[in-house]
């Protein structure tokens, strides 16, 4: 299986980012700055070869002092750090995100997905299967889906230039804290390339454990379990404008579906279902405090779950028998807890980048309110201005014509003033209508049979065609082309595994 399809040559060529390009200018001047000696025409001196010789010594000496000593590690920089790869298609619908190495399967679609169809690809390139990784220096372990931070959002959306050019001058850091922040920044940078600054649906495909929902799957009653199709609301009771979803355990909705999972199941079923940190099923989700709203259509499959950002996405899907949230708002803390389990998830992204659009466009309308209460104030006046002069006839006709001329330029660009709060107000909306996040999860377990990986598969086309974003020139050949692929491709690749 390949993990890159950057050189694919197929008749829509796939390009690859250029600022991710690792070749090192330096590293080839050091080569090839030593003097050529002409052989044609010219004369070669007889000490030649003596100097290549003792050029070569010295090379050794240096190369020698150099290498660390014998045994040491190497020290990694800011260039080792994993980083999130962009592919590109010519004329994308969306772009796909794959962001954990270990989930062969699920990457595997990703990957022919792009081959067969329109999608961009951004990709996790740090050369093991391990889903997680470390910075120097740190005891924790890092998830690549947790890199992206507010507040490096918040900067390299205002300059984006200011980001390049400071992951190219760090690259060969080896502080901890600037390795940190070069890679936030490169994840960050690797969206926007592969969303084309975030105007393109962004589509995360993940693979989850299903461990959590084992014992819920094997103990489904013969009765099923349709009676747990519910909508869960958990603004209910809270202002309109709070940014703070209420406690979960509070909500009337998620109590019921507990009760139910508890009285279909028993006690540790629901525990089990809900109540584990990090674990991806449509009841646990449901339960969280970082979701607003959630749909549970499908639950007989737990696993199968989808996470959007945008409104009218959960509002489609969720006329669906498929299970959905939605997130609203920038989680909630827990209390005592420094964040919320999702504050730096790329989900989280979507929100703080809904958030920066919404303060551009209000500081603009607030710049342009307050200039309408300066014009009401003028207009005011003049008129205040023309009834005193109607009444004592203190002005001249010229000098009524200049004032009712006056009059006339305030009202004017108070009008145009509304039209371009309502213009503004026009392109916040569509702006953030483009911004849409679907992360799409699927239950599988590695290297697990080619049925389950199509029937998958088959999920993915389901909601990526609900919501306009199945984008293959032949749909049908295209499917054909990816379940194909699903058997041969993950064969070919659990061969190469076990070597």
């Amino acid at each position: 299986m390949r993990t890159t399809r950057t050189r694919h040559k197929e008749p829509n060529d796939l390009t690859p980012s250029p600022f991710f390009e690792k070749e090192s200018q330096a590293g080839f001047f050091e080569k090839t700055s030593r003097p050529f000696f002409a052989t044609g025409g010219v004369v070669q001196r007889k000490d030649d070869k003596k100097d290549k010789a003792k050029d070569k010594d010295k090379d050794k000496v240096k190369d020698k002092a150099k290498a660390p000593p014998a045994g040491a590690a190497k020290k990694l920089t800011a260039a080792d750090m994993p980083k999130l790869v962009p592919s590109m298609k010519d004329k994308p619908c969306a772009c796909l995100v794959l962001v954990h190495n270990e989930e062969k399967n699920i990457n595997l679609t990703g990957e022919l997905m792009h081959q067969h169809c329109a999608y961009n690809l951004a990709m996790v390139k740090k050369g093991d299967r391990a889903r997680t990784f470390k910075f120097p220096g740190d005891s924790k372990e890092t998830d690549p889906n947790e890199l992206f931070e507010p507040t490096i959002a918040e900067q390299c959306r205002a300059d984006e230039k200011s980001c390049r050019d400071y992951i190219t001058s760090n690259e060969k850091t080896e502080d901890a804290d600037t390795m940190k922040k070069v890679t936030k920044m490169q994840f960050f940078l690797s969206m926007s390339d592969c969303s084309n600054k975030f105007t393109l649906p962004v589509v995360a495909l993940h693979n989850n454990d299903i461990k959590d929902t084992q014992s819920y799957r094997d103990n489904i009653p013969a009765g099923g379990v349709n009676d747990l199709k519910m909508d869960i609301d958990k603004t209910k009771g809270a202002a309109t404008d709070t940014k703070v979803v209420p406690k979960a355990e509070e909500n009337p909705d998620v109590k019921k579906m507990k009760d139910l999972l508890t009285g279909k199941f028993n006690k540790e079923t629901k525990d089990q279902l809900t109540g584990r940190a990090g674990t991806t099923n449509i009841f646990r989700w449901c339960a969280s405090n970082d979701l607003s709203h959630c749909h549970i259509g499908d639950p007989a499959h737990p696993d199968n779950v989808t996470w959007v950002t945008n409104e009218e996405d959960y509002k489609a899907l969720s006329k669906m028998d498929i299970n959905v949230v939605w997130q609203s708002q920038r989680p909630a803390k827990k209390p005592g807890a420094a964040a919320s389990e999702s504050e730096t998830d790329l989900s989280t992204l979507f929100i703080t980048l809904k958030d920066l659009i919404g303060a551009g466009y209000t500081k603009q309308i607030a710049a342009l309110v307050a200039g309408k209460a300066v014009d009401a104030a003028e207009i005011a006046a003049i008129q205040a201005k023309l009834a005193a002069a109607s009444a004592t006839g203190g002005m001249t006709e010229v000098e009524l014509v200049k004032t009712y001329l006056e009059l006339n330029l305030k009202q004017w660009a108070l009008l145009n003033k509304n039209a371009d709060i309502s213009a503004l107000q026009g392109k916040e909306k569509a702006e953030l209508a483009k911004l849409r996040f679907l992360n799409i999860e699927s239950p599988i377990k590695q290297g697990g049979p080619d049925s389950e990986r199509v029937r998958n598969y088959e999920v993915i086309v389901q909601i990526l065609k609900a919501r306009g974003l199945h984008c293959c020139a032949d749909p049908a050949k295209a499917e054909a082309n990816v379940k194909e692929g699903l058997k041969t491709d993950a064969k070919a690749a659990d061969k190469k595994d076990k070597k």
